[in-house]
């Protein structure tokens, strides 16, 4: 066994909303993108599910600016789901879009210096998004239909202007209300911050080091005992259908008990041991912390020509925090782990470059996100 340094990332309650605003280029899970470049947005085609090829609902996004190139001083990977829980099933496509945004230090949208992280001065001294183009008043993605009522609200698509209607009808034809209209559509998430964190944590390269380490643990423990995927399944069959439905306490009891031959599924449930919460593990340039055997059999390249290599990845652990609604017997929501990879040459030919994600479950299965 071993030790090594990376970040792992916490979902958390802001201490300031303004916070979350892109003048402080926030890392973050939920609400709408703060997008890096205001001004050329993706449209909604390059943002659609490559199942079902409805718009994408953005889930998260990271700061991770490159110090060695002046290109990319300002660095954010966003992160975009399909909420169709149909497009989660083992042998679907990735239902997840993947975006790169890079700037220089000195660009058309932000000061060379950085914010004053203390003060909500720098949110209010940036325009708005709506002032470079149109965004979606549900999703925050770039929009190009506008309400014929007011002809002031815009939509990435039909689907969220019909899921906007009872709200806007509010505005929109000056009907009598409380004042207590919702700002935010119940088809996004809820917005927390994702607070990085440097972390040792245990990484375990050979089979007789698991083994060593699982005689130890044996010593305190039972001869007899269910493996880890026995009694994931039990939590699974007892009202909980997916990872979504694990409260941290079981990911960890089950995650954590050694039944299984799987090194990959031994090395994932010791990995996360020691950090139940984490919800990213960023470790660019490294390797994925994998959930089962079955990995990834090629990585397709950059459309620059560049190898990708491996960013970051999306933990079970997520799951609990996007509280979509789950079905004993239905499809539903779920993955073991999303590993992202990005292109090695960090290229800036796109204002918003897409990357690639490979959703891996801890049976095995694993589908790779085609590119759009």
């Amino acid at each position: 066994m071993e030790k090594s340094c990376i970040d792992l990332g916490f979902v958390d309650e802001p201490e300031n909303p303004w916070s979350l605003h892109r003048a402080y280029f926030p890392s973050k899970f939920g609400g709408k993108p703060a997008w890096l470049n205001p001004k050329d947005l993706p449209n909604a085609d390059k943002l659609c599910c490559s199942n079902c090829a409805e718009v994408c609902i953005f889930l998260l996004q990271l700061y991770a600016p490159d110090e060695e190139m002046d290109e990319a001083f300002h660095r954010t990977l966003l992160v975009f789901c399909c909420k169709n829980t149909k497009c989660y099933k083992k042998t679907s496509k990735c239902p997840f879009v993947i975006l790169r945004c890079c700037l220089p230090q000195t660009n058309s949208y932000y000061p060379p210096t950085a914010p004053n992280y203390n003060s909500e001065a720098a949110s209010k001294s940036l325009k708005p998004v709506e002032d470079f183009c149109n965004v979606c008043e549900v999703c925050g993605c770039r929009a190009d239909k506008k309400c014929s009522g007011c002809n002031k609200v815009s939509y990435c698509q039909r689907s969220h202007q019909v899921a906007d209607w009872k709200l806007h009808k509010i505005t929109c034809k000056g009907l009598p209300h409380n004042g207590d209209i919702p700002k935010m559509s119940k088809l996004i998430f809820q917005e927390m911050e994702i607070v990085m964190e440097n972390c040792s944590v245990e990484c375990y390269s050979d089979k007789s080091e698991h083994e060593s380490d699982n005689d130890a643990d044996n010593e305190c423990e039972s001869d007899i005992r269910p493996s880890a995927s026995e009694e994931l399944e039990t939590v699974l069959k007892n009202g909980s259908p997916s990872m979504q439905g694990v409260s941290k306490d079981e990911l960890v009891k089950c995650l954590t008990n050694e039944g299984t031959n799987d090194l990959n599924y031994q090395n994932f449930s010791k990995s996360i041991k020691s950090n139940p919460d984490q919800v990213i593990r960023y470790d660019r340039g490294g390797l994925p912390l994998q959930c089962s055997k079955q990995c990834p059999s090629d990585i397709e390249p950059c459309q620059c020509g560049s190898e990708r290599q491996f960013e970051f990845q999306i933990m079970p652990q997520l799951l609990c925090e996007m509280k979509v609604d789950t079905s004993i017997e239905g499809d539903t929501i779920d993955w073991g782990t999303v590993m992202v990879f990005t292109c090695k040459a960090n290229c800036c030919t796109d204002p918003y470059s897409l990357e690639l994600a490979y959703k891996q479950h801890f049976d095995g299965n694993e589908t790779a996100a085609s590119k759009i």
